[in-house]
């Protein structure tokens, strides 16, 4: 198993983030397996991607830091075989943190909602 890109080191607020990282496989990349994880002072998050073919994929990834990071953020890109040939190429990372919003302030009476649906 080999680390292929890490990075940005980063440090980041405390809450659920909503990643994604896109990379670009060769035809002899592709049917390798590939782990994006997500780590500071411990892991934060992983997924992994098997690409069919070669091309441009999007890979998810979501972690939640229970408290501000007193450690840097980064994102690993390893490919899970020793035997792996072809290139990879990175295109870009998005790291959104996700705010909680607050409710929206009623105007008017709550009796004025012509239908509630049971969860």
């Amino acid at each position: 198993m080999w680390i292929l890109i890490f990075g940005p080191y980063i440090h980041l607020a405390q809450g659920i983030v909503d990643g994604a990282v896109v990379l670009q496989f060769s035809p002899e990349a592709a049917g390798h397996t590939f782990v994006v994880d997500a780590v500071s002072s411990r892991q934060l998050g992983s997924t992994s991607l098997q690409p069919e073919r070669a091309g441009v994929y999007t890979i998810n990834i979501n972690f939640s830091l229970d408290e501000p990071s007193s450690h840097v953020v980064e994102i690993r890109v390893w490919v899970w075989s020793d035997y792996a040939r072809g290139q990879v190429a990175f295109r870009h990372a998005i790291l959104r943190p996700l705010v909680m919003r607050q409710p929206d302030p009623v105007i008017g009476s709550p009796d004025d909602f012509r239908m509630v649906l049971g969860l």
